[in-house]
């Protein structure tokens, strides 16, 4: 089930506070039979987390960042926004999950009080509706429900300490950063910067204000209802000017073999492309698989193969250092946009796919093959003729010129610095 019909039974069948745990049910009950056994684990851990924190919470400034992941799409988000607030002398306490310790430097909430205890422990109460099949199990749910109110319980003791400031997310979907905007409440703005393709788990929004990567995003928010008024966008993205001198002579395959958005198993058809790319043995090519972090944590179908001395782990390097310019090839992903950002030759890779239709307006690059062969036949002009490459470079900064756009005076436009 798409995740967009997921979240609208699932606010059918257990009501509003199954639907603000939206994020978390759905990729959970994709574990299969594990699903309620993860969901009691995550429980007790986020438990014995909670129970762990500091008795008080340390006051904070007119704004605060809230990091609940590490990477691209936690703090790496919200990390540029910190940085140029600090630049203009506005004060940003960094908040963390407790998952983060010695990672990224925050302050902690405070333990929950009694009161979140005893509400989170009412999560057992919850029912589906009656003559419905449950499209997630009710265990399920309720440890869900139950770890969303022990955080906001958590998170109330920062939020709702009669300080008025403006709260920025990372995203405004998932369980902890939920928590944490029940807990603010009224007083509190709320902005979240955009860390990721827009899939169908980013609506409807929560945040009061979205800061965007560029005009192709604000269209995508706009068709789901968003006001153009409650969007903007943020600091610059630094881009690398391309050359088209230079011929490419590796080929990272950014794989995405663990994602469901999409409406179809990619597995099979980047096993397919990995191994005939490595039976065609491109002259002057060398080529290496770019791990996914899930595929790293659940593994990946290339362990027991040919192609596992091919495959890297993040983080890559490629994607953040200026480098000599590499063919990067994918289906649709932040990291290809992050390649071209850093004036890589990135080639998409045109596979059927239903779902997620926004992501893939804004994450399919502009150049894309339907299949190896035609892939090879690329690659090869690309290596020989460097007026293909200028031509490819053009299309290809269309392409960025669509996904980013920034605006030097994005806090006056968000709320007053405070």
């Amino acid at each position: 089930m798409q995740f967009g019909d997921f979240h609208r039974t699932l606010r059918i069948q257990y009501g509003e506070d199954a639907a603000a745990v939206r994020h978390e049910v759905y990729f959970l009950s994709l574990r299969g039979r594990s699903a309620v056994l993860r969901a009691v684990l995550a429980l007790l851990r986020d438990a014995w987390l909670c129970a762990t924190l500091p008795r008080r919470a340390m006051p904070v400034a007119g704004w605060a960042a809230l990091a609940t992941l590490p990477g691209s799409n936690g703090w790496g988000a919200l990390a540029p926004c910190v940085a140029d607030l600090a630049r203009r002398g506005i004060a940003c306490t960094v908040l963390i999950h407790p998952r983060l310790r010695g990672q990224v430097a925050g302050q902690l909430p405070a333990r929950p009080p009694a009161s979140a205890w005893r509400h989170a422990w009412s999560a057992w109460r919850l029912r589906h509706a009656p003559g419905t099949t449950p499209v997630a199990a009710p265990w399920l749910v309720r440890c869900c429900v139950f770890r969303q109110r022990l955080w906001c319980g958590a998170w109330s003791s920062v939020m709702c300490s009669g300080t008025t400031a403006t709260l920025l997310l990372h995203n405004d979907f998932d369980l902890y950063a939920v928590a944490a905007q029940q807990a603010a409440g009224t007083g509190w703005r709320s902005i979240c910067v955009q860390h990721g393709l827009p899939t169908e788990e980013f609506f409807p929004v929560r945040a009061q204000h979205h800061l965007l990567w560029g005009p192709s995003s604000a269209e995508v928010y706009a068709r789901h209802g968003v006001a153009a008024h409650a969007c903007s966008y943020g600091p610059a993205r630094p881009q690398v000017e391309a050359s088209a001198h230079a011929a490419p002579s590796v080929l990272y395959l950014v794989s995405q073999t663990h994602t469901p958005v999409y409406g179809l198993s990619l597995a099979g058809y980047f096993q397919a492309l990995a191994d005939a790319l490595i039976q065609t043995r491109l002259e002057g090519i060398t080529l290496q698989i770019l791990l996914h972090p899930e595929e790293v944590r659940n593994g990946h179908p290339y362990a027991k193969s040919a192609m596992a001395p091919l495959c890297r782990p993040p983080p890559h390097a490629l994607l953040e250092d200026t480098a000599a310019p590499a063919l990067v090839v994918g289906f649709c992903s932040t990291a290809l946009l992050q390649a071209a950002c850093r004036g890589h030759y990135v080639i998409g890779l045109a596979w059927p796919a239903s779902g997620s239709a926004d992501a893939q307006e804004i994450g399919r690059p502009a150049q894309q093959v339907p299949d190896v062969t035609t892939l090879c036949a690329l690659v090869r002009r690309l290596r020989e003729d460097a007026c293909t490459r200028g031509a490819f470079l053009e299309r290809q900064q269309q392409w960025l010129s669509r996904s980013f756009a920034s605006d030097p005076d994005w806090p006056s436009h968000v709320g007053a610095s405070q």
